[in-house]
């Protein structure tokens, strides 16, 4: 595999405490799909090849954005309240803004970097 590092991927930690939030997409790996458009089926992590089954609340950790939260697709593993490592994930994910008024409401929807 590959050395994983910030020029192809991105590092993201997993949010906890992100149940209430709610959007008006069927569920958080529908919101993804149709933000992005996306077909994929896999969870996004480096190098899990599990079915995405939701979309992960996620932070950028390695200091190139800001705070914010992400929506990215995970597998049920990988998305899970005790996992609290860094996890790599492939820098061409798209990840969606977890604000539902930017997202839903306004059409902004994905992140990349230029």
């Amino acid at each position: 595999m590959a050395k994983l590092h910030r020029n192809s991927h991105w590092l993201v930690k997993n949010l906890n405490g992100t149940t209430d939030n709610k959007c008006e997409c069927a569920s958080w790996i529908a919101h993804w799909r149709n933000c992005t458009g996306s077909d994929r089926v896999l969870c996004c992590v480096v190098p899990c090849g599990r079915l995405a089954q939701v979309g992960a609340h996620v932070i950028v950790i390695d200091r190139r954005s800001d705070r914010s939260w992400w929506i990215v697709p995970m597998c049920k593993k990988h998305n899970n309240t005790h996992n609290q490592e860094p996890m790599y994930i492939k820098r061409d994910i798209e990840m969606v803004s977890a604000n539902v008024y930017r997202t839903c409401h306004q059409g902004d929807w994905s992140w990349t970097v230029p």
